[in-house]
């Protein structure tokens, strides 16, 4: 739901169905953070992408190689590769 949400750009509604997620006993996973991470970085909230690693951080959910993937292509995007490399 989260991914077909980001897709049509309503980003801010994905935000609050993943805020309500565990209200509902959902926890959400790697996809779930991916496809909110892709979006807000399309969208050029980086501050918002850092804030949502660190809610997956403190959740347990380990990053993949695809997370990882859309976050370094975010960054470039956004001329925010020095992030990464400090």
């Amino acid at each position: 739901m989260i991914k077909g949400l980001c897709k049509n750009g309503d980003v801010d509604v994905a935000c609050q169905v993943f805020d309500e997620m565990p209200k509902q006993g959902c926890r959400p996973n790697v996809r779930t953070f991916s496809a909110l991470v892709h979006r807000l970085c399309e969208n050029n909230h980086v501050e918002e992408t850092f804030s949502l690693l660190a809610k997956m951080e403190s959740e347990g959910v380990e990053p993949d190689t695809i997370l990882m993937n859309i976050l370094i292509s975010g960054l470039r995007k956004n001329s925010r590769v020095h992030v990464m490399q400090g």
